[in-house]
């Protein structure tokens, strides 16, 4: 049995000769295991070649697992599939490191191919949604998942169906599926996939949203209220665009605050303050006095709910109102959502509740939203930061730090302006900001901290150590090897210096020898003594002639 080699460079399992074929290429999609109907699909193959079909080759694309079925004995997917084909005539292939985005380029790109969805229960696959857009023949497990998606995709036509579990139905759909490789078969449009995907989002916004209305309860208040903080970084656009937004939300904010981050003109203050005259200007650095200070009108003195939002975020007009009810219903001291991005503002970005290490690496866990707790952020260190984002970020730590509770609502909240998408400043985060916040961190007392991400930190200390002592030792290694180099380089340069002396010695003595010889060639004994070396040897001459006729 040979393996076949592949058009494109992912690196194959196989460990056998390679060799180039023009097989039709059957190829099973999906995890390499059990319940992804990969015994049967190894069965059905094996049998397709016992029924005399053999011009065929079989690739699977998966991530190679441990399987745990009696018949398999715990051997992992891979070991598996080569201990079950040994003996078979078809070549085969296991492609087990691709990514989503690899494992669909391969098969767009494979020539003729019958691709195999073989799961025997699956309530949604995406891979009926991913493979429905590729003009291949799809040999598909007859389930409800499986007849949703494709309906849902629009994938009518080269689809064979065939009995869940049933390695025999599998293989009578593949032969049909192979001989059906010349037929052209019709693939949903770019245009029709984008606006199902568009669709389906909507549907799934709708049901959460309808699930958190449904689950509201009548003894909630009315009455709530917040104050909002724009976090501004300078651009004053940004800061309208936010301002404008929270109209919608007047009858739950009792105050807004501008804080700027940044020296702002007094000309462009002064712009601000008459296009909203209710707003209130504050430098960051006066963020803790603020509020020390409480909401200006004491009606509402014991508002405990403060919204901080990056200049430039736009919110919907329940967004106030939605994040309050989250920070009641659940009693949480941070409530954050996820949020729109992306140029046309369509695309949905997640942050689930982070984790003290992950926070520490890069701002991907906290979004330009959050609603805090008056009373949780001042039993904190007073924040410190340069931009609006670091502030954020700085509190959804100190949140995690302290095993506080987390609100997150799952549906996005508030959009982001292309230039103030939190991609862009995530990209750009710096080594001081990271250095700052791991300063904040530590400055949150010790009797503060969460035993979880106590237990983490020490966790990740000791691992630290060793990948230290690891590195260590290895950075001993090396300089021993450069050690090493270093001395036969020393060593081969003063052969070369060496050599480069007996080099010029040589000469010296050539020099010399020529010297000589010019002084014996231009000396009067050389001249006097040439006609008598010409006459010797002349006479030498006539000798041996004598001599030979003397003898003859």
């Amino acid at each position: 049995m040979n393996a076949i080699s592949a058009s494109r460079p992912p690196s194959t399992s196989d460990g056998n000769q390679t060799v180039t074929t023009t097989r039709s290429e059957i190829i099973f999609f999906g995890r390499l295991e059990e319940r992804k109907g990969l015994l049967e699909f190894v069965d059905a193959v094996v049998g397709l070649e016992a029924a005399g079909v053999t011009d065929f080759s079989v690739t699977f694309v998966g991530k190679d697992v441990r399987l745990y079925s009696a018949r398999t004995g715990r051997a992992s997917s891979s070991e598996y599939i080569r201990r079950r084909l040994a003996g078979t005539h078809f070549p085969f292939r296991i492609l087990p490191d691709f990514s989503s985005e690899e494992a669909i380029g391969y098969v767009k790109a494979s020539p003729s191919s019958v691709v195999c969805l073989a799961s025997p229960s699956d309530n949604f696959p995406n891979t009926g949604l991913e493979m429905a857009q590729i003009a291949a023949p799809l040999v598909v497990s007859d389930t409800t998942g499986f007849h949703q998606t494709l309906k849902l995709a629009g994938r009518r036509e080269g689809v064979f169906w065939f009995k869940p579990t049933s390695a025999a139905s599998l293989r009578t759909a593949l032969s049909r599926a192979l001989a059906a490789l010349t037929v052209s078969i019709a693939v949903p449009s770019v245009e029709a996939i984008q606006a199902t995907n568009a669709r389906l989002a909507e549907e799934r916004f709708k049901l959460i949203e309808n699930a958190f209305a449904a689950a509201r309860p009548d003894w909630l208040p009315t009455n709530w209220l917040a104050r909002v903080f724009i976090l501004a970084g300078g651009d004053a656009r940004a800061v309208r665009a936010t301002r404008r937004s929270l109209e919608g939300s007047a009858a739950n904010i009792i105050d807004v605050i501008v804080l700027a981050l940044v020296d702002w003109s007094a000309g462009e203050l002064e712009d601000l303050q008459q296009a909203f005259p209710r707003i209130v200007f504050r430098p960051a650095d006066q963020f803790p006095r603020v509020l020390a200070e409480g909401p200006p009108n004491t009606e509402a003195a014991s508002c405990q709910s403060l919204l901080l939002v990056c200049a430039g975020t736009t919110l919907q007009p329940s967004t106030v109102r939605d994040f309050i009810e989250a920070e009641v219903r659940t009693k949480a001291a941070l409530v954050t959502a996820a949020q729109w991005e992306g140029p046309r503002q369509d695309e949905v970005r997640s942050f689930g509740p982070a984790s003290v290490p992950l926070l520490l690496q890069g701002n991907n866990a906290s979004g330009s939203c959050v609603l805090i707790n008056r009373s949780f952020l001042e039993s904190l260190p007073p924040p410190v930061a340069r931009t609006p984002q670091l502030l954020i970020w700085q509190l959804t730590l100190a949140a995690a730090v302290t095993g506080a509770k987390i609100a997150y609502i799952p549906y996005p909240q508030y959009a982001l302006g292309q230039a103030d998408a939190a991609g862009e400043r995530n990209a750009q985060t710096t080594d001081r900001e990271l250095a700052g916040l791991a300063r904040y961190a530590a400055s949150i007392k010790p009797d503060r901290w969460a035993r979880r991400e106590l237990f983490g930190l020490a966790l990740a200390t000791q691992q630290l150590g060793g990948s230290l002592r690891q590195a260590r030792a290895e950075s001993h290694e090396h300089q021993l090897r450069a050690d090493a180099i270093q001395a036969a380089l020393h060593e081969r340069q003063n052969q070369l210096s060496e050599a480069e002396e007996a080099r010029k010695e040589a000469e010296r003595h050539w020099a010399g020898a020529r010297q000589e010889l010019a002084a014996v060639y231009s000396s009067k004994s050389w001249r006097w003594t040439c006609g008598l070396r010409l006459f010797y040897r002349s006479l030498a001459a006539v000798k041996a002639r004598l001599r030979g006729l003397l003898i003859s």
